[in-house]
């Protein structure tokens, strides 16, 4: 599955919002510089080397690995490794395709593959943190069916 097949069914929120209907449909808040920054980041896919030198971090002057920190993800491509840390710009590839804002946390569930219907409680950061942590859902199930199926 893509980005773009599992969260592009999620209306629009800005940083900071959340979608009320949408169990878990919330996102972190963002400074201005960060929303600057993510501004001049392409979309599907843009990351920090885009930005001008006004807005690049003194240890990204120097420092060329880590490449993904405050990138965004690529809409036909696979999600990447989602982290602890997935509702953070500043923590990988977590920015949205195309809006200006990390992802939230219902996208980061679904890429997890957890049902819709599926409500986490707790923190941005406490659910950030169990949706990190997590096996994906259908990972597991297809690991259950297998383990079944050949040592019985």
């Amino acid at each position: 599955m893509t980005v773009r097949q599992t969260i592009s069914k999620y209306p629009v929120i800005s940083a900071g919002e959340e979608n009320k209907l949408i169990p878990n449909h919330r996102c972190a808040n963002l400074k201005p510089i960060l929303l600057e920054r993510l501004s001049y980041t392409p979309h599907d896919g843009g990351s920090r080397t885009d930005w001008p030198d006004r807005l690049v971090l003194a240890c990204h002057k120097t420092f060329k690995g880590h490449t993904d920190v405050y990138g965004r993800m690529k809409w036909d491509e696979p999600s990447p490794t989602l982290t602890v840390k997935c509702f953070s710009l500043s923590n990988g590839r977590f920015g949205h395709p195309e809006q200006d804002r990390a992802i939230s946390l219902r996208e980061a569930a679904a890429l997890q593959t957890f049902a819709d219907d599926y409500v986490f409680y707790g923190s941005v950061q406490e659910i950030g943190k169990q949706i990190g942590n997590a096996v994906p859902v259908l990972l597991a199930k297809v690991l259950g069916k297998y383990i079944l199926a050949n040592h019985n």
